[in-house]
């Protein structure tokens, strides 16, 4: 009965009917303006969420409850939540409406929760992450949050901790953090790293999007701002001691902490870092060290990493990478190609890889996999 404008009096009709009821399994009252007197210009009145809260514990069948976007007040929106932890009633989360306290209840019930695009934070994720680690009904297997804000330290430690903790959850999806101007990728990927490494459960990561690559400057050094970047001669990077230099001299410290993390991961099968600027050799290398000595994953994406700048060195990445997969013999699938995905399977009988745009990197790194096909 969602989005039929019930107000206080409807829902109170309703609740009035309902109460007793043993045979309704599932309720969506979503988008009644349960807690107006009236749906235009309406007024407070929270009779109709007074009388639906308390017809709930007399539905002994009744599991799942959407009572999102109904204009109620956050001290009895709180009330109701407690109201669902004690009937152990099931939430329905689909609603893009839904409040994120209601959606964090619900993580005690729902085998599947999505908390995409809604701007949380490190301290949503601290939340979040509360609740995952005590989540001992065991219900909660695949927890997706991707287009958020988390792309900080903090928010790293705090999901590291989450999957330190864990031992239920198999699917995690934190992609596309990036775009905001805290974003910290490479110290996030660092902090997640320890998690990772701790974790014995999470079958599939996906952490594309998130910038883990960028370099980090080493202690001593800093990049000149106002160094003239038309300039094809220009050496921004300045040591303490005076020296400069045109190079960058940071290394991509977020993949290769997350290299290492997943080398002796016993567990996880499916990684997708795509688009995350990968394209350099010390990444490369850091991949390939990961895959000579992981035994475990069966799928691997890379591709979108090329931003067509003049850091990319996508041969260099490929060459490193392919001496990983040389090594691996487990790898199923792996997508790749700095422009295009492009996707070669070891049970394959046959791949069209035409218009792809894949390059002298897509080139190698295809022909590495190639011996694989079966």
């Amino acid at each position: 009965m969602s989005t039929n404008d019930l107000c206080a009096a409807g829902t109170k009709a309703l609740a009035e009917a309902l109460r007793g009821n043993s045979i309704m399994k599932e309720l969506s009252l979503a988008g009644n303006k349960m807690g107006l007197d009236k749906a235009w210009r309406g007024t407070t009145n929270m009779s109709g969420v007074m009388a639906i809260s308390n017809a709930i514990p007399t539905m002994g069948a009744l599991y799942s409850l959407d009572i999102s976007d109904n204009r109620v007040p956050d001290g009895q929106a709180q009330e109701i939540d407690k109201l669902i932890r004690r009937n152990r009633l099931r939430p329905i989360t689909q609603d893009s409406e839904k409040s994120f306290s209601e959606l964090v209840v619900a993580l005690g019930w729902v085998s599947s929760l999505d908390l995409s695009s809604r701007f949380l934070d490190h301290e949503d994720a601290s939340v979040v992450a509360e609740y995952v680690k005590n989540n001992r009904s065991g219900a909660l297997v695949k927890l997706v949050m991707k287009d958020n804000a988390m792309l900080t330290k903090e928010a790293g430690k705090a999901l590291a901790d989450m999957l330190a903790a864990n031992s239920i959850l198999k699917e995690l999806d934190i992609s596309d953090q990036a775009g905001y101007r805290h974003d910290d990728g490479p110290g996030f990927a660092k902090e997640l790293a320890a998690g990772v490494t701790a974790n014995s459960a999470v079958t599939s990561l996906k952490i594309s999007g998130n910038n883990i690559s960028a370099l980090v400057l080493p202690q001593g050094w800093v990049e000149d701002s106002d160094a003239d970047s038309s300039d094809d001669e220009a050496e921004p990077f300045i040591h303490e001691d005076g020296r400069r230099q045109k190079a960058h001299p940071g290394k991509p410290e977020g993949v290769i902490a997350l290299a290492d993390a997943i080398k002796n991961n016993g567990v996880l099968v499916s990684l997708i870092m795509s688009a995350n600027a990968l394209l350099s050799k010390e990444a490369g290398k850091a991949l390939a060290g990961m895959l000579a000595a992981n035994s475990v994953l069966t799928e691997l994406d890379v591709s979108d990493n090329g931003y067509d700048s003049d850091e990319d060195d996508g041969p260099g990445f490929a060459q490193e990478l392919a001496v990983g997969l040389g090594a691996n013999g487990a790898l199923e699938t792996i997508t790749f190609g700095d422009k295009q995905a492009a996707m070669m399977k070891t049970d394959m009988t046959k791949v069209d890889l035409s218009g792809k745009e894949l390059g002298a990197s897509g080139a190698i790194i295809a022909a590495a996999f190639l011996p694989k096909c079966r």
